[in-house]
């Protein structure tokens, strides 16, 4: 049994959900804008969901990494003599949240794919870092596959040291951006890292930014005037982890910079543009009422702060992606504060000034993840989150599809 609990409105409610294994495989039929779901699959061991984006086919395209081993008959694996460590995982579903086929790719070490996207000729595209293969002990590590997940093509970026690829987002231009860090040629310290390619893999251009102190670069969107908003974390070692954000223009030449710097560490992991300048969200231990609390922060289109808040309790929030929705924003997350004893999804809808209007709690005994929302053209909004309540191994990914309010709604059509 889930458990979903709306604390904006006087009552709670519980809701059964039907969790389906990947083995569980269905026709796919066409999407309809009543149809919610929530859907579970994965292997004995861990899959981590790091991105969700909708398809052409109004189907979602997922990416991750995952630590089990799949040979199933419906859904084979890419056949290798064996799987690394971790591997990239790539889900294609249906529009009602039935996988189509799931592949991993990598080598015998560690693989990791952030953000996949359909490219314009209906293929996909994804950017990660491997320590497989490349020159250094992680590379930036670009795959192009066709619709039917099969590789095309690969390529690492990096020098003798670690270069990771931590977001990249699709170009007005065909190509794709990526950043992420890279520790440059007589360096120890990280520097944020970004790297411009063509639509088949080749360096266009690459940038970094940074003094001193470490930085690491989480995300990347390519912004309405061609340049892109980059937001990540900057430390020492005698210092505390600070929220770091970088606007370039086209050429990935700086525009401004912004450091948030509080008493504690605070973290960010996503930031997208609005009609008014950015939002972005993450996890602060400075503010808020518990050890760690979710933290919005609205900036203008120069960076200044116009407002912030936390959200969460006594024990441990975070916030992992955030997007723009009408006059205000849904974001998702994970509360240990709320919910059943563990960490539990959270989905919360705020207005412009950050203000609650409702939220919604889904999780069961064990831990349960939200990492990243997508609104639906037919509205509501499409979640990917992690569970170790359901499913069959450590890690599952779980899939909800939910109506303007948050919830997996019962049709009456269907």
């Amino acid at each position: 049994m889930s458990q979903m609990f709306i604390r904006a409105l006087p009552y709670i409610y519980f809701c059964l959900f039907i969790l389906c294994s990947c083995e569980d495989h269905q026709k796919p039929v066409e999407e309809k804008s009543d149809y919610y779901f929530s859907k579970v699959f994965g292997a004995y061991d861990a899959e981590m969901g790091y991105s969700i984006q909708h398809t052409s086919d109004n189907g979602y395209i997922i990416s991750g990494a995952t630590s089990s081993y799949w040979a199933t008959d419906s859904l084979p694996r890419i056949f290798k003599t064996q799987h690394g460590v971790t591997d990239a995982i790539i889900a294609k579903l249906d529009s009602m949240g039935e996988a189509e086929w799931i592949y991993t790719y990598g080598g015998e070490l560690f693989e990791s794919a952030f953000n996949i996207q359909e490219t314009n000729d209906g293929q996909y595209f994804f950017a990660g870092y491997t320590n497989s293969t490349g020159a250094g002990l992680y590379d930036i590590w670009i795959v192009k596959l066709d619709n039917n997940g099969t590789q095309i093509w690969e390529k690492t970026i990096g020098g003798q040291n670690s270069d990771l690829g931590l977001h990249g987002d699709l170009t007005a231009d065909g190509g794709y951006i990526i950043t992420g860090y890279t520790i440059p040629d007589g360096q120890t310290n990280k520097d944020f890292y970004l790297v411009k390619i063509d639509v088949n893999g080749n360096v266009e251009w690459e940038k970094t930014y940074g003094d001193s102190s470490n930085q690491t670069a989480k995300y990347i969107q390519e912004t309405s005037d061609s340049g892109f908003i980059i937001a990540g974390d900057s430390w020492t070692a005698t210092t505390n982890n600070d929220i770091y954000i970088i606007k370039t223009d086209l050429d990935g030449d700086m525009i401004w910079e912004t450091k948030i710097i509080e008493s504690n560490n605070d973290q960010v992991f996503s930031i997208k543009e609005t009609n008014s300048g950015y939002i972005l969200i993450g996890t602060t231990t400075s503010l808020g009422m518990g050890n760690k609390d979710i933290w919005v922060i609205k900036l203008n289109n120069q960076g200044s702060i116009e407002w912030n808040k936390t959200y969460g309790g006594e024990a441990l929030e975070y916030g992992f992606d955030i997007i723009p929705h009408g006059n205000g924003y849904v974001f998702t997350g994970s509360t240990s504060s709320y919910g059943t004893e563990f960490y539990d999804i959270w989905v919360l809808k705020i207005d412009a000034s950050g203000e609650l209007i409702w939220d919604v709690i889904y999780g069961g005994p064990m831990i349960d993840i939200g990492r990243a929302i997508i609104e639906n053209q037919s509205g509501g909004f499409t979640l990917l989150g992690q569970t170790s309540s359901y499913g069959s191994g450590e890690y599952d990914f779980w899939v909800l599809r939910l109506n303007e309010f948050g919830i997996v709604a019962i049709s009456d059509s269907l």
